[in-house]
């Protein structure tokens, strides 16, 4: 049986489904295949920065062997350690990761495991990876859900620090044994970086998902209207302005009923997960009776599978300069297979499987007009009793019991490639 030790600063229950689901069925699809895990995470008690539990329904997919360690922040409860932290490293996970290296090398360096598996961001958990594999003279390989360089936080900083960061990202491919990249935008953009220095083949591809058994369900049930109201359902997190910009799909959502009057006591909006910010609640408040919108909270996955099932009409907003990450939200509208997807997004990864899979309709954050009558043209339909609907075709190659098995190929291929050395 083969051990991988796995550094990742989110972990169920802390945080959304969205920044641990796929490290999640990794671990539960290679388990059943004969593979051992030991995590090293935060503490939720003792947490980095406060975190909200929004994953705890994932704890239940996690084997029992799995042997979790939770590390504390070590300034966590100091008052004065605390301040200085603050003072000098913000929310940094720096004094976090400092005390993972060491717990690892307590709890391990007798029985060192095969493989030092991270995933980032966070970008400590790279660093804590780096360190251990270097101690352990074992393989790393990092997992990029979302890209570094390239990310909406890098082209945020100075000139500098992308000098640095970039310096930083060749020096971590030059150690790690491979680097998996969640989209082919990201995957072709590391590639273009790294062909020049020779390291384009530590590079792989291995897309994001979602688990088809618990859309299968959905598989045998016949299609049909059957709501009162016309549905519009969103299930991703972090609607702030400063992350993912409700602004535009508001913006349409109130042109439409400006235009369609009528529509107001026939429409409803549900949020699924984490709630809009306060200044999107209260803009909806003003669009919409309070009765039409429903915040539904964190629910467990086949509830929200039967709540995305009933939905009429799914949207999305990505984050700005978000060109090369795809939201496992649009794998689930994917795979439930019914409503169409309103998209808010650059031209990038996210655009590129809405529009080649026919999954509903693209606009940029500017496209205020055109998205209220895509809304009003599926609204007719609905009315109608013509309703536009998507295919889940094709949605069979995202399957993560699939996706865990090209993982898995990696790995070995890794470990057996560090034994012959």
């Amino acid at each position: 049986m083969k051990n991988i030790l796995i550094v990742t600063r989110y972990f169920p229950p802390l945080s959304s489904a969205g920044a641990s689901i796929r490290l999640v069925k990794i671990i539960k699809y290679a388990s059943q295949q004969g593979w051992s895990f030991n995590v090293l995470t935060q503490d939720q008690d003792h947490p980095v920065i406060q975190e909200l539990t929004m994953s705890e329904f994932l704890l239940k997919e996690i084997p029992v062997s799995t042997i979790i360690t939770r590390v504390g922040d070590p300034f966590h409860n100091n008052g004065i350690l605390k301040r200085i932290k603050q003072k000098f490293f913000h929310n940094s996970s720096i004094p976090w990761g400092l005390a993972v290296v060491s717990s690892g090398w307590k709890k391990y360096h007798r029985s060192k495991p095969d493989l030092i598996f991270v995933n980032s961001p966070p970008f400590t958990n790279v660093t804590v990876g780096a360190i251990l594999s270097k101690l352990f003279s074992i393989p790393f390989i990092l997992d990029m859900k979302d890209d570094w360089v390239g990310s909406p936080e890098y082209y945020n900083k100075g000139r500098l620090r992308k000098k640095i960061e970039s310096s930083i990202e060749k020096s971590v491919l030059q150690k790690a044994s491979a680097v998996i990249t969640p989209t082919i935008q990201s995957y072709e953009a590391w590639t273009k970086r790294y062909s020049p220095h020779g390291l384009e083949n530590k590079i792989r591809y291995i897309p994001n998902g979602e688990d088809l058994d618990e859309f299968k369900f959905l598989f045998r049930k016949k299609r049909n209207l059957n709501n009162q109201r016309f549905r519009i359902l969103s299930s991703a997190s972090g609607y702030r302005k400063e992350y993912r910009d409700l602004s535009p799909f508001l913006k349409a959502l109130e042109l439409f009923v400006n235009n369609n009057p009528n529509s107001i006591t026939q429409i409803e909006l549900e949020f699924l997960g984490e709630e809009p910010d306060a200044y999107f609640k209260h803009w909806l408040r003003k669009l919409l009776p309070t009765s039409a919108v429903h915040y539904c909270g964190v629910v467990d996955r086949k509830e929200l599978v039967i709540r995305m099932w009933q939905a009429d009409l799914f949207f999305l907003v990505q984050p700005y300069e978000n060109f090369s990450s795809i939201s496992g939200t649009l794998y689930e509208y994917w795979a439930v297979g019914k409503a169409p997807v309103l998209l808010f997004s650059e031209t990038g990864a996210s655009s590129n499987l809405v529009i080649n899979n026919f999954l509903g309709k693209h606009f940029n954050f500017d496209q205020v007009e055109e998205a209220s009558n895509y809304i009003e043209q599926i609204y007719n339909g609905y009315l109608n009793e013509k309703p536009i609907w998507i295919e889940r075709s094709g949605v069979e190659a995202f399957d993560r019991k699939k996706l865990v098995n090209e993982m898995i190929a990696i790995w070995e291929e890794i470990i057996n490639d560090d034994k012959k050395v």
